[in-house]
């Protein structure tokens, strides 16, 4: 096995060899096909004879499975060098020739709606999507309007924060900067929880600076349904739409960890003023986007936002 982290030695190696499902002398060439199948194809295959060191379980997965949950579903970003590498030599990337990429089986494909199937509905840009929706609409009647109602009100809520030229076959591991942290923004806009604390890492990442209102409206609407919103953001209009600002420093790293500063946003920018220069002179910004240092802002009724040296973080409470 040519995998590095089922190299002779490691845990997975282990694994296979304690199993008991096969005789590890044996060449793999020359083990019965029923026992290679097994040992490429099993899935929580229950183990009759396990030998001694074997996980208490008694559970086998194969060759394949193993990679398949543990490297190939993975983000690519968060594999080593090595598994990428080990990835390359073992694993080939191609199109299935049956659904032709779209991942969907047989019957879903031919089920449509409107002459298209979900497949085709998913490839077509957000704003695209959104006219489709009007017109199924008025083609389906009152039965499906509670359902695209809902559809429509969610792609519109993606286009507000600047994802309109996503589209929804778009695979999640290849969305980067704050483009996750909105889509899954807009996904808890429709939930009818209430009472749920959210936290959003820099979902202002990317954005420009005219598209940022947009982003701070989602977050105060979460806000004003008796959630607690907890934004992360180095941007300061995010920063100074939070109810709370408690700043994070003096520092980066070893310096940084301790609580600087507590306040509202205006009070925050007084205590700041005096840094700006200095702030400056580390990275030129655009006049609007000047950087008091690492901050973590709150958007909330009655909490706290804050912002620490280097980089700032924004919290948004109920």
């Amino acid at each position: 096995m040519r995998f590095p982290t089922f190299a002779p030695g490691t845990y997975r190696w282990k694994r296979l060899v304690t199993s008991g499902l096969c005789d590890p002398s044996v060449p793999w060439s020359q083990l019965p096909d029923e026992i290679r199948d097994v040992l490429l194809h099993a899935r929580d295959l229950p183990l009759e004879d396990p030998l001694p060191g074997y996980p208490d379980h008694g559970r086998f997965d194969g060759i394949i499975p193993r990679l398949q949950d543990s490297y190939l579903r993975r983000t690519p970003s968060r594999l080593t060098t090595a598994e990428r590498t080990g990835l390359d030599a073992v694993a080939s990337h191609s199109t299935c020739p049956d659904c032709a990429g779209a991942r969907l089986n047989t019957a879903a494909r031919n089920s449509l709606i409107n002459g298209r199937s979900i497949a085709d509905w998913a490839a077509v840009s957000l704003p695209d999507l959104c006219e489709l929706v009007v017109e199924a609409t008025e083609s389906l009647g009152e039965s499906a309007a509670p359902l695209l109602t809902d559809i429509s009100r969610r792609v519109d809520a993606l286009v507000e924060v600047t994802l309109g030229y996503l589209n929804l076959d778009r695979s999640s591991p290849t969305l980067s900067g704050g483009e996750p942290q909105r889509v899954k923004m807009v996904r808890h806009l429709g939930s009818p929880l209430t009472e749920v604390t959210y936290v959003f890492d820099e979902p202002a990442a990317g954005l420009r600076p005219s598209d940022v209102q947009r982003l701070i409206t989602l977050l105060t609407g979460l806000r004003d349904r008796k959630n607690t919103v907890l934004v992360v953001d180095h941007n300061p209009a995010v920063i100074a739409a939070a109810d709370h600002v408690i700043g994070m420093g003096p520092g980066a790293g070893e310096s940084g960890g301790r609580i600087t500063f507590t306040g509202t946003p205006a009070s925050v920018s007084n205590a700041e003023a005096p840094d700006s220069s200095r702030r400056s002179a580390h990275r030129p910004v655009p006049p609007r986007w000047s950087t008091p240092g690492a901050t973590t802002s709150g958007i909330s009724r009655n909490g706290p936002d804050r912002r620490p040296h280097r980089g700032h973080r924004s919290r948004r409470k109920r």
